[in-house]
């Protein structure tokens, strides 16, 4: 079916060629589609090729995205459940508790990541986008439009092209732009199997002196520990899981909630610093998400913004197919000043974390976390 689609494409081409089918993609594809667009929605997860990011909660603020796009929510499948709350304890100690349920916008919600991307990836279907696996190799400018050469299944022609590829900015670093990164950040996350005694339903946060943990009870039942530290730390640790769990075991709050917990798998490490892309658009082109903004986890914003910034390319770029750029200099400007607002919360956030002044993680997060 890919290489049928393809083919027809390519003889016709299309207004806008998404590459990358995570949350912000597969947003701005739907969006542009009920617009009236030709779209091309590319992604070799579509064919199940890639495992999803490790990331599962939604904030309550996010469900305002998905009904101004008239889009599923969480709470109209079973495969997600809300979150109470969070229990953290950084600079302290101590646990705090936050309780989601008193929020204006409501619970969080635990997300099954692969279901909410697959509803995302079915309603740009739905919109009439084409949505397609194949693997995009290269993207080239030939009298004002794009050629992007697939993997196998020949190429499509574009009038714009929209970069989704999340952090590897795949497109917009092909054609000359800087992925600017904060300090480095890398999460080691660990799933591990199901227990009985395992029934918190808040997500934990809690600081050590290698960086700080995340754990949650996922919908399948499974608990996911993600610790955040820095790159030698975290391939030491990838090398000896056994050292990784005893790092968790020493934890005081996701120890007592999870107690001996049993790997499922292999530890995975990924890349999570925050980070800019400059520019955030060019001549026929434009990136959101993690390709054009993606963010250190404490500020839990990351899918939040994945989905706001497809929704605001969706509803900017029709405008722009028409030669009208304006919105889109609106929407580059607002991520300016996401960046900004993000860079000053993440630094106050490490900044209250004093209790390991010595220890090589903290000795520079305060002064160097989004900078």
């Amino acid at each position: 079916m890919a290489a049928i689609a393809v083919a027809a494409i390519a003889v016709a081409g299309v207004d806008v060629a998404v590459i990358g089918a995570g949350p912000a993609g597969a947003v701005a594809a739907c969006l542009l589609a009920r617009a009236g667009c030709a779209v091309l929605l590319l992604d070799p997860r579509i064919a199940g090729a890639t495992s999803p990011k490790p990331g599962d909660a939604l904030p309550g603020a996010a469900l305002r995205v998905l009904q101004a796009c008239d889009l599923p929510l969480p709470s109209q499948n079973p495969a997600h459940r809300p979150i109470r709350g969070n229990i953290s304890a950084w600079g302290t100690p101590d646990a705090v508790y936050r309780d989601f349920l008193n929020e204006p916008d409501g619970p969080a919600w635990r997300l099954d990541r692969v279901v909410f991307e697959d509803e995302l990836i079915g309603a740009a279907r739905d919109a009439g986008a084409v949505v397609n696996p194949s693997v995009f190799r290269s993207v080239t400018r030939e009298d004002g439009l794009w050629r992007l050469d697939l993997h196998n299944a020949g190429y499509v022609t574009a009038r714009w092209v929209v970069d989704a590829t999340g952090r590897r900015a795949a497109v917009a670093r092909r054609l000359g732009a800087i992925r600017h990164r904060d300090e480095a950040l890398v999460a080691v996350v660990g799933y591990a199997k199901p227990n009985s005694r395992y029934v918190v339903e808040r997500s934990l946060v809690e600081t050590a002196p290698l960086g700080w943990w995340y754990a949650a009870l996922l919908p399948d039942r499974r608990p996911v520990f993600m610790l955040h530290t820095r790159p030698a730390a975290a391939a030491r640790l990838r090398a000896a899981p056994q050292t990784w769990c005893a790092a968790l075991a020493t934890t005081r709050h996701i120890a007592a909630a999870f107690p001996d917990p049993v790997l499922d798998g292999p530890l995975r490490g990924y890349e999570a610093c925050g980070a800019a892309l400059h520019p955030i658009h060019g001549d026929g082109w434009i990136a959101c998400g993690d390709a054009a903004l993606s963010f250190d986890p404490c500020a839990a914003q990351g899918l939040f913004s994945a989905l706001y910034s497809g929704m605001a390319i969706g509803r900017a770029l029709p405008s722009a197919l028409h030669g009208d750029l304006g919105a889109l200099c609106e929407y580059a400007a607002g991520c300016a000043e996401i960046r900004r607002v993000y860079r000053q919360r993440v630094r106050a956030y490490y900044a209250d974390e004093c209790r390991w002044p010595e220890a090589e993680f903290w000795r520079t997060a305060a002064s160097t976390a989004g900078r």
